[in-house]
């Protein structure tokens, strides 16, 4: 069931803020498990679900714990080459870029596949028992948000992507395959994100979401003007490097998605097309919309929406930068074959994290500004 947050009387309304559009509302008793949702934007405002999600949290947060050790010491990718077979880990990719020179990209590729799941694997635990523990609800918020912005860099699901995609385009030169380790990576991830779908929205009752902040949007503008300006070295300047047998080639992004339609594998080349050149610039383009129409009043609805969109498609561009780590990991071959990444991946990557914190930086708050107390808007 789904309820919209509404003006109620009796003692037993409770407040909350909608962290989306700001509009401060009151919600009366509602039925164990039912979504309450703001009136004016339906971002989800709580799950009325208490004890019962905070078990499921700290169920699928502790399978997810229990698998991350195997899911990152066990290979998830095996090559054989000339009777050969060798294997490589969650992390031989960013290895592999640290070895190769370009630590810059192998920091943001560790964390993000690695480091901060771990990171949110933990604070999930702990905000799944801070209730039972008798934590403060200044902590629990504090742990709640925690989890909000790990939840956001750690980019496992796109990571586990990655794997099948490298696996295609090393098809025609070597023998690759995923292992039973990238199994139990897909159980780890899919553990993480059932724990973060059960995990309640609820902020404390009473809690007054601070005002929202105009200088958010100079940080958004200059934060999506830096991603386009790195988006034309990301788009021009090769990204990969590949030499066999004495001939060397480099692949620019697009070059990549043409060489696999060229190789009959459109649907692949339709995705990579996407995640890796069309998400990043609409993310950039409507960044810079949502900044320059802050003082529109039409389509207030739409542009919160699409403001969501963006915030939650901005992971997906990091496939390419997986792959890219896998396959420098993998092509290591000495003389017959070997790959290296290039200045043109390390754009592409500061593009993605640049345009994760624009959005991240932006208060969609500030669309609602001036009906701050009318649930109705145009």
């Amino acid at each position: 069931m789904v309820f919209n947050g509404e003006m109620t009387d009796g003692a037993s309304q409770t407040p909350h803020t909608c962290p989306v559009c700001g509009l401060r509302q009151t919600v009366g008793v509602v039925p164990g498990g039912a979504r309450v949702r703001c009136v004016r934007c339906d971002h989800l405002l709580f799950q009325d679900m208490a004890g019962a999600a905070n078990r499921r949290v700290f169920c699928f947060a502790l399978t997810g714990l229990l698998l991350f050790i195997p899911a990152n010491l066990y290979p998830i990718l095996e090559v054989t080459n000339f009777g050969t077979t060798r294997y490589y880990t969650v992390l031989s990719g960013a290895r592999a870029l640290w070895e190769g020179s370009l630590w810059p990209l192998a920091i943001p590729v560790a964390l993000a596949s690695v480091v901060l799941p771990l990171c949110l694997i933990m604070v999930l635990l702990s905000l799944a028992t801070a209730e039972s523990a008798g934590l403060p609800a200044t902590t629990r918020r504090l742990l709640h948000r925690g989890a909000e912005f790990l939840a956001v860099w750690s980019i496992i699901d796109v990571y586990l992507l990655a794997i099948f995609v490298t696996v295609v385009k090393l098809a025609q030169m070597t023998d690759a395959a995923p292992t039973g380790g990238a199994l139990v990576f897909f159980g780890m991830v899919l553990s993480l994100s059932m724990a973060l779908r059960s995990l309640e929205t609820e902020e404390v009752a009473g809690h007054a979401q601070p005002v929202p902040d105009p200088k958010s949007l100079n940080r958004t503008l200059a934060l999506a003007l830096t991603a386009l300006v790195l988006f034309v070295p990301a788009n021009v300047y090769p990204t990969l490097t590949l030499s066999i047998a004495g001939s060397t080639e480099s692949d620019t992004v697009f070059g990549g998605v043409v060489e696999l339609w060229q190789s009959g594998m459109w649907p692949l080349a339709l995705l990579v097309m996407c995640a890796s050149v069309l998400i990043p610039f609409f993310k950039i383009a409507g960044m810079l919309f949502l900044v320059l129409t802050i003082r529109m009043r039409g389509r207030r609805l739409e542009r919160t929406r699409l403001y969501v969109a963006i915030e939650k498609i901005g992971r997906l561009s990091m496939l390419d930068v997986y792959v890219i780590s896998l396959i420098v990991a993998v092509v290591q071959m000495g003389a017959l074959a070997n790959a290296r990444a290039d200045v043109g991946a390390l754009a592409f990557a500061a593009v993605v994290v640049v345009t994760m914190i624009a959005a991240g930086s932006f208060d969609p708050r500030l669309i609602w500004t001036d009906e701050q107390d009318s649930p109705s808007g145009d």
